[in-house]
């Protein structure tokens, strides 16, 4: 899948058009606008490492500063401070000028009290990736493609809800550690932290971009030793029986058809002793605070049912964890809330009313008095929203 050009918040650098310079990034043409496939065509003529050096220069200054004032965190940066260390990036203003409009139009709805400039950017990036790959970590195809805003959503767990799943795996020094659908890295360089001097992680994830942005966003990092990214698919790794001492996956399996093979791969290459943990989403665990409570829980139900494989897959781990063998398995759930406004909760209720008006669960009609109604409450400091998450893990006999 190729990828679209949005660059205008964290980590956006992989899909500009600076990128189609490389065989390694294949870009869609029909993402941009005229004016950046003029500048990418500019960029083959001898242009790409400076563009590509500033793209990077950028995220690393953004990344830096969300772990001094966001918690390590790049989505909980102000919008203005992403802007801010995106100005100058030569792919950010073509992108913005000739999409951002035409996308909030199309959708019906985002007006400022939902959405900041780059958080519209944002959601053009989201419409143009299938349903199949919309919030995972991992396509559906097994391929891996997405856009990067994607992968940072998808890993952007709050700080404090990693911290807690990965303390629960005992995860220590000295430590092997495989990260399933590692995406840009930003678990593995996490753990690579925990399991130091020793240890070592290895990230896992299909997509030969993905694994090129972990590798290089890792190099000037202080673990960049402790880390080796590889392709592979979570339902065949590539990996040696009994080779790790834990193993994790972090919103992915989720959007991964047959996720119990990805299980029973993730319990053959733990060693004895070790552990397995699994960190997604439920489904059906939307909360969004909206006085129309049934159109909500239609809304809410189509959503679950077409924006991912298996929204429901973290119900059945405990089965599907007895199945591979483990034991002393135990889940503990975690329930991010957000009120202010620009929340991410509130753009995800926007994705959710488009998704049931695409599927057919509600009309246009109803799907504008329902985002007039979601609208009010922002504006008037009355939402609230969030989603359940569920950490399963447990131990190889």
């Amino acid at each position: 899948m190729a990828l679209p050009c949005a660059c205008a918040v964290a980590a956006r650098w992989l899909a500009c058009p600076c990128r189609a310079s490389s065989a390694s990034f294949p870009m869609d043409a029909s993402a941009c606008s005229p004016w950046s496939r003029a500048e990418a065509s500019r960029s083959r003529r001898g242009r790409a490492a400076a563009v590509q050096r500033c793209c990077v220069h950028k995220l690393r200054n953004i990344e830096r500063k969300a772990s001094k004032h966001a918690a390590g965190d790049p989505r909980r940066l102000p919008s203005y401070r992403l802007r801010r260390q995106c100005r100058g990036c030569p792919c950010r203003r073509h992108r913005l000028r000739a999409h951002v409009g035409q996308a909030s139009l199309r959708r019906g709805g985002g007006g400022p009290a939902l959405q900041s400039r780059g958080e519209r950017a944002d959601q053009v990036a989201e419409d143009r990736r299938p349903a199949e790959d919309r919030g995972g970590a991992q396509s559906a195809h097994g391929d891996g493609s997405m856009t990067a805003q994607c992968v940072l959503r998808a890993k952007g767990t709050p700080v404090t809800a990693r911290a807690e799943y990965l303390s629960l795996l005992e995860i220590g020094p000295g430590q092997r550690v495989l990260d399933i659908g590692c995406g840009s890295g930003v678990i593995a360089r996490d753990v690579a932290r925990r399991v130091q001097p020793n240890g070592r992680v290895v990230g896992i994830d299909p997509s030969p971009a993905l694994i090129a942005a972990a590798r290089e966003l890792t190099t000037a990092t202080d673990v960049a030793t402790s880390i080796t990214f590889q392709e592979g698919d979570c339902r065949a790794l590539p990996l040696a029986d009994d080779s790790f001492d834990v193993v994790i996956a972090a919103t992915v399996l989720t959007h991964v058809p047959d996720g119990h093979r990805a299980i029973l791969e993730m319990a053959r290459v733990v060693r004895p002793g070790g552990r397995v943990g699994i960190f997604d989403f439920d489904g059906d665990g939307v909360l969004l605070a909206h006085p129309d409570r049934d159109m909500t829980r239609r809304i809410v139900a189509a959503f679950s049912d077409h924006s991912a494989v298996n929204g429901w897959l973290v119900r059945e781990l405990p089965g599907l964890f007895k199945g591979a063998g483990l034991k002393d398995i135990r889940v503990r759930g975690f329930m991010p809330l957000e009120q202010h406004e620009g929340s991410f909760y509130a753009r995800m209720g926007e994705r959710a009313a488009a998704v049931a008006l695409e599927v057919g669960a509600i009309t246009p009609e109803q799907h504008e008095k329902w985002m007039e109604a979601l609208r009010d409450r922002v504006r008037s400091g009355e939402f609230l929203g969030g989603r359940l998450h569920l950490f399963c893990w447990g131990r190889k006999p």
